[in-house]
């Protein structure tokens, strides 16, 4: 888990289409996982959304896995082998409740400095990957 500690303390993420996500982020159950409690507000429409993003060790397939879930009915689970060529690339499989949906998610972190990364996030449409947003986000401990 010590190869997520970069995201431990209080984030702020600003995306490309201008919403801003705040998160504050905890190691739970004796550190095996790490959780972020999410606020996440698009300007444009007003809205503010809240969730949760639960990030831990499978010990068994020896890969990151993780739970995400908000109150505008996104939910789903991703994984990922760690970090390979400077990206963490988390992929699953998706709900997105307001689109009534399902959709595979890839987001891909790529760390900046110990206080600042990226993600850039893509959907997968007809076998091609679509860049939904990117996130520009900083960490104050």
């Amino acid at each position: 888990m010590h190869d997520l500690d970069f995201l431990l303390g209080s984030l702020r993420c600003l995306f490309r289409t201008g919403a801003v996500r705040t998160a504050r982020v905890r190691p739970i159950l004796g550190g095996h996982y790490y959780q972020l409690d999410l606020t996440h507000v698009r300007p444009r429409k007003k809205e503010r959304i809240r969730g949760s993003w639960v990030l831990g060790w499978d010990r068994v397939d020896a890969a990151f896995v993780s739970y995400y879930f908000d109150d505008a009915g996104i939910q789903g689970t991703s994984t990922s082998p760690g970090w390979l060529d400077g990206h963490f690339v988390l992929t699953g499989s998706f709900v997105l409740g307001e689109l009534q949906q399902h959709a595979v998610i890839r987001s891909d972190i790529t760390r900046i400095d110990e206080d600042h990364f990226t993600i850039a996030e893509h959907i997968e449409k007809n076998g091609t990957w679509v860049l939904l947003d990117t996130q520009d986000c900083a960490r104050k401990r």
